[in-house]
């Protein structure tokens, strides 16, 4: 409530509401927390609402009405996941105030909680942080972190784009294209000729895949399907570590492909953005990508798995490896099993 200052009163609880930007308000976390927290900064409050072990204390879990909402345990299990991301340094998080412009996690809490409109005549309603996260993926700054170099892996991101949409779709470019938009992709194809990827034809005067770019093509093929061959099995993953258990593809597990990537010391940047052009990923942008072929965002996007991805202790990880590669072992021998059955089977059948 407000005093006669109008101010909202100190000992009275309030209610935090935290959703991510663009999200319903049905979605929202909401907990009733007690007076005292209104004294925090807003990094402080999130570090004891969602803590880095992940377990929401007793006093958190009594201020969560599941009654008015059987959801609240999983949406908060989800933002406590991307929280410990941000703590990763795998993603940014802003932060707004009841819809307000961004704030600073040095700010107070009591000084960003309003009370809820009221009808007309009526009592003010109770105080309250409506807290809007929003969450961003830098792929690229995150590669030149790791001491990449920037321009020469979007020079290779563009470049591979640019041939994927001639095979794949046809694309036509002119050597001498006078069309602003195939024009300004002119210098992408410049340097897939200087790699003999590219080559201008003498008939119609579009620049063609090579020789040597149809096998650039065929390894870059052949590559992700050996990744996919070894490392599909990751990408549903559920364990028990009381039981020992690891169990793969049973549709509820999680997705651990990129830290295995990671793990097995493969160039994770290469191997995912080779993953979503073979599942076609680049086909969602056909009518936008030759202008989104020089934004950093949109390779951003489609890079954002390498930075938003499950992820677990590094000891467990080494347990799903093994397991998995177990796993396919197994699987490839129970395929050769059948196969030999097959073909005794045909056999006797031909005689």
């Amino acid at each position: 409530m407000r005093n006669e200052s109008g101010r909202t009163s100190s000992d009275a609880p309030f209610e935090l509401r935290v959703s991510l930007k663009d999200t319903d308000l049905y979605d929202s976390f909401r907990v009733t927390l007690p007076p005292r927290f209104k004294g925090l900064k807003i990094g402080d409050l999130i570090k004891t609402v969602f803590p880095e072990d992940g377990a929401a204390s007793e006093e958190i879990n009594e201020g969560m009405d599941v009654r008015a909402n059987p959801d609240l345990p999983e949406i908060y299990l989800s933002l406590s996941e991307i929280f410990d991301t941000w703590r990763r340094g795998d993603c940014a998080l802003h932060f707004f105030a009841n819809r307000g412009p961004e704030i600073q996690l040095s700010e107070s809490v009591g000084s960003h909680i309003s009370v809820r409109q009221s009808a007309v005549g009526t009592p003010p309603g109770s105080p309250v942080l409506d807290l809007v996260v929003e969450q961003t993926f830098d792929v690229l700054a995150k590669f030149e972190e790791w001491g990449g170099d920037r321009s020469a892996l979007l020079q290779w991101l563009q470049g591979d784009t640019l041939l994927y949409f001639i095979d794949k779709h046809g694309f036509q470019l002119p050597a001498d294209a006078q069309d602003e938009a195939a024009r300004r992709v002119l210098p992408i194809a410049a340097d897939l000729q200087s790699r003999g990827l590219l080559s201008p034809s003498d008939q119609t005067g579009l620049l063609e895949i090579t020789e040597e770019g149809r096998r650039a093509l065929g390894d870059m093929i052949a590559e992700t399907e050996s990744y996919i061959d070894q490392f599909d099995v990751f990408k549903d993953v559920a364990y028990d570590l009381d039981a020992e258990v690891v169990e793969f593809g049973r549709g509820h597990g999680a997705d651990y492909r990129v830290q295995v990537y990671d793990a097995e010391e493969l160039d994770v940047v290469r191997t995912v953005f080779l993953l979503r052009m073979y599942d076609g990923t680049l086909d969602e942008h056909s009518d936008s990508w030759l202008e989104d072929i020089h934004d950093a965002d949109f390779f951003n996007e489609v890079l954002r798995p390498v930075l938003d991805r499950d992820w677990v202790d590094e000891e467990i990880i080494d347990w799903i490896i093994e397991s998995g590669f177990a796993h396919n072992e197994e699987q490839a021998e129970a395929g050769r099993e059948r196969e030999s059955q097959r073909a005794i089977i045909k056999r006797i059948q031909s005689e």
